[in-house]
């Protein structure tokens, strides 16, 4: 069995971080990600683990050499900006600094609905939904990366820079469709299309209003895949209704499955489901999928509009 060889000095350890860094184009890093690239710089060249304190000896290293630049936000610890020449050519997003606080969360609601192109409306604000389960490692990890380590705390900050940070509600947080995207700075976990169509048209507060989901519908209708949406519809199955408004919204946008003649004959039976939970019952009424179509007429025109 080959030999390990002398630890690293600690400053070509963080010199070769840093160039890992370069080699990313990552314009925000943090401790916990710091650490990693440091043991996999020592499992490659054989050399002695560093220890779990050594995260923060190598922060202020990179930061001393002009390296790093830490966040300024009371509301996040340990996420710091790369300070190099390269960097300046990366756009610093927000969604990335978020990222990096809860690494193993997911964007959502109306930030996925911008992300897929299905709305142009920004509310000033970031959706996000935390996640603790550990189902994904963060993203530029494996799972190799974390053997033996624990995975790093989520932080759930309230603001962003000037941006808030809308923290979606723990019933809606479940691991379904959720896919990696890229963005100008790097990638980040966002709910994929038809996921993030479910989510609207269950909780349109989230995604400003009822006209704002149904429009998304429209335009997602273009590209989605209906065998996926099905899917996520039954895992997501959160009530006897969920899979009613699902049906009733692909049929009035011309899809066709033959899941859907299975829900409705598992339909809810009764007169009180609704289409939108939260605004008050319409005597409209689709009898196909025995809902109230409960929203006012110029946004359901919204499912016609070209």
């Amino acid at each position: 069995m080959e030999a390990e060889h002398a630890p690293l000095r600690s400053g070509d350890i963080a010199s070769r971080v840093f160039l890992e860094l370069a080699a990313e184009r990552r314009r925000v890093t943090s401790r916990w990600r710091l650490w990693i690239l440091a043991r996999r710089l020592a499992v490659r060249e054989r050399r002695p683990l560093p220890p779990a304190l050594y995260g923060g000896r190598l922060v202020q290293t990179l930061i001393r050499r002009g390296a790093l630049t830490p966040w300024a936000s009371p509301h996040l610890r340990d996420v710091y900006v790369v300070s190099a020449p390269y960097a300046d050519l990366v756009p610093l997003e927000e969604e990335q600094v978020l990222q990096e606080a809860n690494p193993e969360g997911y964007f959502c609601f109306q930030t996925a609905l911008l992300h897929h192109g299905i709305s142009n409306e920004f509310p000033g604000n970031l959706s996000m939904a935390k996640v603790s389960s550990h189902s994904r490692p963060p993203l530029g990890t494996q799972e190799d990366d974390w053997v033996g380590l624990p995975r790093p705390s989520p932080q759930t900050p309230r603001m962003i820079g000037r941006t808030p940070i809308v923290w979606a509600p723990t019933r809606s947080v479940r691991e379904v469709g959720i896919a990696a995207m890229p963005t100008a700075s790097g990638m980040i976990w966002v709910t994929d299309l038809e996921r993030t169509l479910i989510d609207a048209i269950q909780n349109p507060s989230l995604c400003l209003g009822i006209a704002n989901v149904l429009r998304a519908w429209r335009i997602g209708a273009r590209d989605w895949n209906l065998d996926r949406l099905i899917a996520h519809a039954e895992q997501l199955e959160a009530g006897p209704v969920m899979r009613q408004r699902v049906g009733f919204l692909v049929e009035a946008l011309g899809g066709r499955h033959p899941t859907l003649d299975q829900w409705r004959d598992r339909r809810e039976r009764g007169g009180s489901l609704k289409l939108v939970a939260a605004n008050p019952y319409s005597s409209s009424f689709d009898p196909r999928w025995n809902i109230s179509i409960n929203v006012p007429q110029a946004a359901l025109g919204e499912l016609a509009e070209e």
